[in-house]
């Protein structure tokens, strides 16, 4: 097999109770985004839980990494899958290190990441890079040319369920919402479902409500709460996106999900890099923050004025039409075939004398 005629692609993501599933739901839509375009994928990595699911639904091949992330009989693994006929890999994590990648492209791997906070400090092992964030034009990734990073919504790796429920959704009018959803990701690790449920049954006992996490017919029936308010939790989110008139996420994928489908989302930020990444996003008015840097106002008297913002529809919409691109994943997957084959794009990002 010539080199010329590899369209196969690997991909090395996690998606765990501690890592969540956001790394695993963009590596897929970039991945769907390829195949539509005659490429072949493959996944590699830990995978428990919901993203089994997920990647059994997406008919995608798959095997379990054996070694820890990050270690090198971890590279050597994809170093060994990539010899036996593959393009490159796509890397989406934040447990891979410099050495990590210098490991995989001395053996001749190419690579191209998935990177939201340029937090690395040294480029030069990959091709490129993409960064589909609202920060990403402020971001540095020393070693690589500007024409080697993809940056920004435009650039944005969405499921195809969503680029097809953007084309048909048409969200409530009406000035209040009547539905709430709320999904804080696949681990919630600040154990927020739950507050946030019981804070909107205060703010709107009328409004519905439906809270995704792990167990949560468990966790609904301890609590003495309404279990049909807790369905099963599901990597596709696109049948609640579908439901609900607003939203309460996370500060990882949803948030973008929701942006790209102009779904109201206030915003509960998860981690300090999160945070600093969502109030970009909501500079954009793409969302509402709950828990901002420079504000003092609580989650809960920020959450009451989102659930009672008049022009929450219409504003969410409008910013959804401005920064994002139904065609948005496609680009993605032709800038990363475009970094795995081109040979004429720069590779070092120019001195600055």
């Amino acid at each position: 097999m010539t080199k010329q005629k590899i369209k196969r692609i690997l991909f090395r993501c996690d998606a765990t109770a501690e890592t969540g599933v956001g790394h695993l739901s963009r590596c897929l839509a970039l991945a769907e985004a390829l195949r539509r375009s005659g490429k072949t994928c493959h996944f590699i990595g830990h995978w428990s839980g919901l993203s089994v699911k997920m990647l059994q639904h997406a008919s995608f091949t798959s095997q379990p990494s054996t070694a820890a992330t990050g270690s090198e009989a971890d590279a050597e693994s994809i170093i060994v899958a990539s010899e036996q006929g593959a393009v490159g890999v796509l890397i989406d994590s934040y447990q891979f290190d410099v050495r990590y990648l210098k490991q995989l492209s001395e053996r001749g791997v190419k690579i191209v990441l998935i990177d939201d906070f340029a937090s690395l400090g040294n480029y030069e092992s990959c091709l490129g890079v993409i960064n589909f964030t609202v920060e990403a034009p402020k971001l540095n990734y020393p070693g690589l040319s500007g024409p080697r990073v993809a940056r920004g919504p435009r650039y944005f790796p969405v499921r195809e369920k969503l680029i097809n429920l953007r084309k048909r959704k048409h969200h409530s009018a009406s000035e209040k919402p009547k539905r709430a959803l709320i999904t804080m990701g696949g681990g919630d690790p600040k154990k927020m479902t739950l507050p946030v449920y019981n804070a909107l049954k205060t703010l709107m006992p009328e409004l519905q409500l439906r809270a995704l996490v792990k167990n949560g017919a468990a966790i609904a029936k301890v609590a003495g709460l309404n279990p049909e308010d807790f369905p099963d939790q599901s990597g596709d989110l696109a049948k609640h996106y579908l439901w609900a008139d607003c939203c309460v996420s996370g500060g990882g994928l949803t948030k973008y999900e929701c942006g790209y489908l102009g779904l109201p989302v206030a915003i509960f930020s998860q981690t300090q890099e999160q945070q600093m990444e969502t109030d970009a996003f909501c500079s954009e008015k793409l969302g509402w923050d709950l828990t901002p840097l420079s504000k003092k106002k609580r989650w809960k008297e920020r959450l009451e004025l989102f659930v009672n913002d008049k022009n929450m529809n219409k504003n969410a919409q409008l910013a959804s039409r401005r920064v994002f691109s139904e065609n948005s994943s496609d680009r993605a997957a032709s800038m990363v075939w475009r970094l795995f084959t081109s040979k004429d794009l720069p590779s070092v990002q120019p001195r600055i004398k």
